[in-house]
């Protein structure tokens, strides 16, 4: 009997290499989605009159303009596998830091490339650590930056890459899913990994909303009372 798998398209066989251009469209979703998130410290330093918005407008366009572009490559398939997540797992890390602390650099903190990235990784891997003498001199533009890249380590980056890219419903997607997440993994708490991933930053974001309130009812104004709740559950515990 012939073999018919030899006349089927090459993506359409058992996949023996790693599907690059769909990698590259998903953190170029990605990098767009923090742009967005650019747009709130953007906002912080346009109501300052102290403070000028036009480094962070440049890092959004930067940012966004990167992303937009790796969304138009165009794959010939869209499977994402086991071998894509691992990728995606290492590379989401890197390329969300290197483009995170253009602000750093552009703002005039007089940061190296080395601290600005260090201090963007801190963030998003919830080192907490800083190369940051004091936070007294920095502008609060860049504080709320801080504390976001701290807001999204908190719960995980690669967990709100899976709710964010419902197309790793998969092995791979489960697997990115374990990697990031202590306790919950071996039953989901939906069906689909990214619908946990979505209720899970749900919950997180409310937990966040309900400390902001109560922090402003203490004494604190809104401006410290929003960079305290994005960064108190910075900390997470460790898989025994």
């Amino acid at each position: 009997m012939p073999n018919t798998n030899q006349y089927m398209p090459l993506y359409q066989r058992h996949r023996s290499y790693i599907n690059i251009l769909m990698l590259l469209r998903v953190v170029g979703w990605l990098l767009m989605i923090e742009a967005v998130f650019m747009v709130l410290p953007c906002a912080v330093a346009l109501i300052n009159e102290n403070e000028s918005f036009m480094p962070f407008l440049v890092c959004i366009c930067i940012t966004g303009g990167c992303g937009a572009l790796m969304t138009l490559l165009k794959p010939k398939s869209r499977d994402m596998g086991k071998r894509e997540a691992i990728l995606l797992t290492g590379s989401t890390w890197i390329i969300l830091s290197l483009f995170g602390m253009l602000p750093f650099i552009f703002y005039g903190t007089h940061m190296s490339v080395t601290d600005a990235f260090f201090e963007t990784m801190s963030g998003f891997t919830t080192t907490g650590a800083s190369v940051l003498p004091s936070l007294s001199d920095v502008p609060k533009s860049i504080l709320v930056w801080r504390c976001i890249t701290q807001w999204i380590g908190g719960l995980g980056i690669i967990l709100f890459t899976l709710a964010v890219v419902p197309m790793l419903n998969t092995s791979g997607g489960m697997q990115m899913f374990n990697a990031e997440v202590t306790g919950i993994t071996h039953d989901k708490l939906r069906p689909r990994v990214s619908y946990t991933a979505k209720g899970l930053w749900g919950v997180y974001a409310i937990l966040t909303l309900v400390l902001i309130i109560l922090l402003s009812f203490s004494g604190m104004d809104y401006y410290d009372a929003f960079c305290y709740g994005l960064s108190t559950m910075l900390s997470r515990p460790e898989k025994s």
